[in-house]
């Protein structure tokens, strides 16, 4: 069946369960905005109610206008995509391109708007290939439409970086990020968050085609841009953070890496919640950074607290709880503490060979710091 019909099949099922047709198409604008707030705050079950039913009044179509169609298909690609369904989300994108082409034209710039995202979700699925062209095909239509210098095309060009990087081509990128700044930097307010965003982008380019030395600037200069945008505690900023941790540990700056690791835990904390996934990546970090230090009690502290969070966001068979189960194992191991050490251990290599197979390096990794152990404890007896 192909993506078309997969679609058209889903809302058929959709508008029967929902009742669609007795909703009056009048009412699919004020629809939108509903499924549009739910998407905003966040709360997944309100905007999946909210999108299935503009989703299904509109694929009634009747006296709706196209454009509002068109907004409640992205909106549902939207939260397939804010669920991880990106196939999902390629398929309500496309029928929002439809509606678009048949109400604008081809050469629209809602057709344009359509491309770009049908080409994120491939993005998002790796096919690399097949979203290139879409992206290529909207900018050449913003060009035309918006002017080489609109926000537009800037857009456009972001998104090309975003490919480049997945393709590890990080000079393509740094180009196509660093042309998009320069668009936004001219049509922008400098309060604009997207200035500091963008710079990140460049530096995180940079970085991985010229190294760290050269992307620390960027960084700093893309830090403050958020501040001033968001303010110092906002989400928003932590990617920048982050980078700038991983950075100052690769330069072998021991404390500031520290220092940045606990404000982006506490951002969290505070904004995500103490037990949120992401809190345990910082703490784990953390642990790392101690048991360079030798500091082995905060060390383990770190990750006994990362895998706690870990197991109970993903369940113990997870590749995350496996690599902190290693990074735990291998830290009590090194204090004598070998038979507690050789269950985590144990669980991290099975868990690991599992989900990547036993030629990978990770995998590899961890059975050699496993049978390090097991030969330890032969020799013991």
């Amino acid at each position: 069946m192909s993506l078309r019909a997969q679609a058209r099949s889903w809302l058929a099922v959709l508008a029967a369960a929902l009742g669609a047709a007795s909703i009056p198409a009048a009412e699919l604008p004020e629809l939108n905005r509903a499924c549009q707030t739910a998407l905003d705050a966040g709360v997944v079950a309100d905007a999946r109610r909210e999108c299935q039913k503009a989703a299904s009044q509109a694929a009634e179509g009747g006296r709706a206008a196209p454009a509002a169609q068109a907004q409640a298909f992205d909106r549902m690609g939207d939260l397939q995509l804010a669920l991880s369904q990106s196939a999902d989300a390629e398929n309500w994108y496309r029928r929002s391109l439809t509606v678009r082409e048949r109400a604008n034209g081809r050469d629209s710039g809602e057709a344009a708007q359509s491309l770009e995202s049908i080409a994120n979700a491939l993005l998002r699925q790796g096919k690399l290939d097949e979203a290139e062209p879409l992206f290529n095909r909207s900018l050449t239509i913003r060009q035309s439409r918006f002017g080489a210098s609109s926000k537009e095309v800037a857009n456009s060009l972001h998104s090309l970086g975003l490919l480049a990087m997945a393709a590890r081509k990080p000079d393509a990128a740094e180009d196509y990020f660093r042309r998009a700044l320069v668009i936004r930097e001219k049509v922008l307010p400098p309060t604009d968050p997207l200035l500091g965003r963008t710079l990140s982008n460049v530096a995180v380019a940079v970085q991985a085609g010229k190294g760290v030395e050269a992307a620390e600037p960027l960084y700093r200069q893309a830090l403050v841009l958020q501040e001033v945008a968001m303010g110092p505690d906002d989400v928003s900023l932590l990617d920048t953070i982050d980078s700038l941790a991983r950075v100052a540990v690769a330069r072998g700056r021991a404390q500031e890496a520290e220092v940045l690791w606990r404000r982006a835990m506490g951002i969290r904390e505070l904004k995500l919640g103490a037990e949120h996934p992401s809190v345990a990546m910082v703490q784990n970090e953390l642990g790392l950074l101690f048991v360079n230090a030798r500091a082995n009690a905060a060390a383990e502290e770190m990750f006994r607290k990362a895998l706690a969070i870990r197991q109970k966001a993903f369940g113990i068979n997870d590749l995350q709880v496996a690599e902190v189960s290693n990074n735990l194992g291998a830290l009590l191991y090194t204090q004598g503490k070998i038979p507690e050490s050789l269950p985590l251990l144990q669980h991290s290599a099975s868990v690991t060979y599992v989900a990547l197979g036993a030629e990978n390096p990770i995998t590899k990794a961890r059975w050699n710091n496993l049978q390090r152990v097991m030969s330890n404890l032969t020799l013991g007896r």
